[in-house]
């Protein structure tokens, strides 16, 4: 949260945009549908950040939704996927 509130960010609205831009920025991911299978809260965190994990950052829908969805709900941005 202090990160965006340092960002000068406070809407949920302004949040939401600052998390799409993070996902969307070039070179923060990768989208492919070929990764390795895994479902988890650990796998979750690992792939958002673990640079060794063999899913880093590597993926598809699945993995892109779920990941705002918690960090939405993480900055108390109502979300599901």
């Amino acid at each position: 949260n202090r990160l965006l509130d340092d960002a000068g960010l406070q809407t949920d609205f302004e949040k939401a945009i600052a998390l799409e831009a993070f996902f969307r920025t070039p070179g923060n991911f990768v989208y492919s549908t070929a990764v390795v299978p895994g479902h988890g809260a650990s796998d979750l965190a690992d792939w958002l950040l673990d640079p060794t994990s063999d899913n880093y950052r590597v993926g598809y829908c699945e993995q892109f939704s779920l990941s705002m969805a918690v960090m939405a709900r993480m900055l108390d941005i109502p979300s599901r996927v």
